[in-house]
């Protein structure tokens, strides 16, 4: 397990976790977590899909037509495919 620093939306500690068998297959998979981390890789938050075009929605400036539209296009498509990702 690796420290992957702090989720910012729950405010949570975000950890990145491999297993493994073997004593070398451990060291390496914990070599790869920390270059990810390392390199800023790692997902930064585990909410899903649904749940950030939420909050962007509510936080969003947007025209009511442009709103209404937008919430048509989300609803019919985005949400079914990639909702609970």
């Amino acid at each position: 397990m690796v420290e992957g620093g702090t989720d910012p939306l729950p405010g949570k500690r975000w950890q990145l976790r491999e297993t493994a068998t073997i004593y070398a297959d451990a060291k390496r998979l914990l070599t790869k977590l920390q270059r990810q981390v390392d390199e800023d890789q790692q997902p930064k938050s585990a909410i899903t899909v649904r749940h950030a075009i939420t909050q962007w929605l509510d936080v969003a400036e947007l025209g009511d037509t442009t709103r209404e539209r937008y919430d048509d296009l989300i609803r019919l498509y985005v949400l079914p495919t990639f909702g609970d990702m």
